[in-house]
This record gives structure tokens, C-alpha cells and sequence, in this order.
């Protein structure tokens, strides 16, 4: 969940955002890496939203006065560059903070990509997942209470295909690590039997 701060004054935000730079580039350190290991020729995989997958590739801005507040902001660990989901499957220029990531190769980000555009495919205009309004497992609201229709639920482990809300993702994942799976569930069924076993992939 984004957590946000009031400042009494501008001041008060300003100190708050040099501390944010200084602990970010105290991380980088610790981590042996400098503002390099995040140019143009990465990517990466944020993991800041919860039941929703981000992939970025870093990129430099192509206004060059953009680009030395940008090679700062890097040394103190954020990755600029484009970013895509099954929300924003056309990209969105941005950043994120490195602590919120892993790095992936270029073979994997382009095998995301095509997951992000098939799972985007527009029906009746819209993305599949927004068609799921309240989640078919426990009833309640898509993704989440306080976030509905902000963006995917969970794919369900039982078919991948079918969208849940994220609490129930994280009980299907519990379910799997008692070894029991889909035997733990005792309600109806809520997923595609027919796509049972299919892959996120195909």
C-alpha cells in the first residue's frame, strides 16, 4: 500500500526528500553499485504494487536538460525508463527505486512483455482483468478493498487465467506450500477447469 507524508512546510519536504537520497545512495553502496549498473541496457522487474507486475527498461530521457538531474537521481539508486503492465501495456515514462526491483535479462523482459500484451488484450474496449468486478473466490471487491478496479487482481494458480483478488492470491499460495493446493479449497469451484495446467506463458 503507498503510504504518503505531510510536511508542515516546504522546507520540512525538501529535508525529507535529501534524507530519501541519502539512504538511497547508502543502499547503493552497501550493494556495490553505482549509477551505471542502472543506465540504458538493464531491466527490471518492481515489485512495489502488489498482485501487479511491472517491467521496466532503463532509458535515458531524450530531452538532454532532463539528463543530469537524471544521472543524480541514479547514483542514489533511481532506474529511469519506461515501464509496462497490464495497465499501462503501451509503456509509461518514469521511475522507480532500485530496492523495489530485480534485475531481469533482456530475454526475460521481452517474454513478459508478450505475457503483458496478451493478458492486456482489449475486450469490448477494456483489458480482460476489468472485467472481474468482485472476486469469484470470496466475493469481495477486485483488487482489493480501498483499490477497487485500480488494476489486476492475482492470476489464480488453479489455471492462470482466472483473476482473484490479492488476499485470495496469497491463500492460494499458502495452499500450495501445505501441499494440499486446490485440496484445501473446500467452496465452489471458482476457476476455468479447462485451462487447468495452462502455463502464464501460453
Amino acid at each position: 500500500m503507498v503510504r504518503f507524508e505531510a510536511f508542515d512546510s516546504p522546507e520540512g519536504m525538501f529535508e525529507r526528500l535529501a534524507e530519501m537520497n541519502r539512504q538511497g545512495h547508502e543502499m547503493m553502496k552497501a550493494r556495490g553499485l553505482t549509477g551505471a549498473d542502472l543506465e540504458p541496457g538493464t531491466y527490471w522487474m518492481c515489485l512495489s504494487e502488489p498482485g501487479l507486475i511491472i517491467i521496466g527498461r532503463a532509458e535515458d530521457s531524450p530531452y538532454e536538460e532532463d539528463m543530469r538531474g537524471i544521472r543524480e537521481a541514479r547514483e542514489n539508486g533511481y532506474i529511469y525508463g519506461n515501464w509496462y503492465s497490464v495497465v499501462m501495456p503501451e509503456g509509461e515514462w518514469g521511475s522507480n527505486h532500485f530496492s523495489w526491483c530485480v534485475s531481469m535479462t533482456e530475454e526475460a523482459f521481452l517474454t513478459w512483455m508478450q505475457y503483458i500484451r496478451q493478458e492486456a488484450d482489449m475486450t469490448e474496449g477494456e483489458p480482460r482483468w476489468k472485467s472481474y468486478t468482485t472476486c469469484p473466490r470470496c466475493g469481495g471487491p477486485m483488487p482489493r478493498s480501498g483499490a477497487e478496479g485500480q488494476y489486476p487482481g492475482a492470476l489464480s494458480r488453479r489455471d492462470n487465467w482466472t483473476y482473484i483478488c490479492s488476499d485470495c492470491g496469497t491463500q492460494e499460495a499458502l495452499e500450495d506450500l501445505s501441499g494440499l493446493g486446490e485440496a484445501a479449497w473446500t467452496g465452489p469451484i471458482y476457476w476455468d477447469e479447462e485451462k487447468t495446467g495452462r502455463t502464464t506463458l501460453e
